[in-house]
């Protein structure tokens, strides 16, 4: 028994130096360009690590450096760290803040999906949602997007304050519904998200809502472990 426990202490410790090592040669500022073959077996062991244990705050924050730095990686890999962003604890609100910042300068509508995607399924995570309502007006631009937009209604509806209720932003949803009908029928992440807008100002919204329906489910794609 005790050789097991010192056995497994040692691959914990390897583990851990080896994860270091992978974090550090991604996310390097030096300029060189960096191999295919070490940056895919550096992305590998972040893998291996995440969905063993999953990553610590700071690990999640240094990555995403990564993941939004312009001409770090290209949008395969990027992708995978994104898979990788496995939380052991909490998630730093400072990760989530750097994800949407980056948001209008990624490569790759995909990029896009996924990382607001990582953000609505960690959102209970994140050690302090206080600083993410700062950027709620950038979060509901992307309503404009169509690939974005079921992904962008449900962090809305998580972001929402009754301040955050205004009549332009109720009539810009109320357009791009009635956009959505024309082209291709209802579109329920507005119905939940002018139902949540609904709730802290009912004098805005005046049109019956059905909300029956369930909206959203798993993100099928972030089903990592």
């Amino acid at each position: 028994v005790l050789r097991t426990i010192l056995s497994f202490a040692e691959e914990m410790a390897s583990t851990s130096d080896g994860l270091l090592e992978a974090v550090d040669y991604l996310t390097d500022d030096s300029g060189e360009r960096k191999p295919n073959v070490r940056v895919d077996n550096a992305i590998a062991v972040v893998e291996r690590v995440a969905k063993r244990q999953g990553l610590t705050p700071q690990q999640i924050d240094t990555l995403m450096d990564y993941v939004a730095g312009e001409g770090k990686g290209s949008v395969s890999c990027r992708n995978r760290v994104i898979r990788c962003l496995i939380p052991r604890s909490t998630v730093p609100h400072s990760a989530v803040l750097k994800a949407l910042g980056c948001m209008t300068s990624l490569p790759s509508s995909p990029l896009q999906q996924l990382l607001f995607r990582w953000i609505v399924l960690t959102f209970d995570l994140v050690d302090d949602r206080g600083p993410l309502h700062a950027v709620y007006t950038a979060v509901f631009y992307f309503l404009q997007m169509d690939d974005l937009r079921p992904t962008v209604c449900q962090l809305l509806c998580y972001l929402t304050r009754r301040e955050d209720v205004t009549e332009f932003r109720v009539q810009k949803i109320m357009e791009l519904q009635k956009r959505v009908l024309a082209f291709k029928g209802t579109e329920p992440p507005f119905t939940a998200l002018l139902a949540v807008y609904k709730t802290y100002c009912p004098h805005l919204v005046t049109i019956p809502l059905s909300t029956k329906r369930k909206v959203w489910r798993l993100p099928h794609c972030m089903k990592l472990l």
